[in-house]
């Protein structure tokens, strides 16, 4: 299958025109990673963003006296490596295969050049990650009231 026809198969590049596909066709190619393979580091640069074709992604972040904590997993049509699009381009997470991944990439630079010379495109993308970006701080706005519990209320762990 084509870089084209897995970007056209992506709900996230739903109702983007075939022209502008292909521009990101351009940009983009697939990888796959094997089972346990870290992805990228927390704190690194973000050079790339990802596309899930298959498998399972782990995010997850340092916890000072907790260690790595997954905060989600990310599988088939979802994205992560966000932070190549939205400066300071630096990785918020780590990101782990949990099981073999094949995953479309696309070039962080390269994906922010066509955007900035396709502004319709541009705004389409970046309307996209905003909704991934609010759907993650929601999620992990439950986390933390699952972690720290609403006052009054006694905790799972407390039952």
């Amino acid at each position: 299958m084509s870089s084209l026809e897995e970007l056209a198969g992506l709900s996230f590049f739903k109702g983007i025109s075939k022209a502008q596909l292909g521009r990101l066709a351009a940009v983009s190619s697939s990888v796959c990673f094997p089972a346990g393979r870290v992805v990228f580091q927390e704190g690194e640069d973000a050079r790339d963003v990802y596309f899930v074709l298959e498998g399972r992604v782990a995010i997850e972040i340092a916890v000072p006296g907790r260690g790595v904590q997954t905060t989600m997993t990310v599988g088939k049509g979802e994205v992560f490596g966000w932070s190549a699009f939205v400066p300071p381009h630096e990785e918020t997470a780590a990101a782990r295969a949990l099981e073999p991944v094949t995953a479309l990439v696309l070039g962080g630079q390269r994906l922010r050049q066509v955007c900035e010379t396709d502004l319709e495109l541009g705004y389409r993308i970046a309307s996209g990650f905003n909704q991934v970006l609010a759907s993650r701080l929601a999620a992990m706005r439950l986390q933390l009231l699952d972690l720290y519990g609403i006052p009054g209320e006694p905790r799972p762990e407390d039952v």
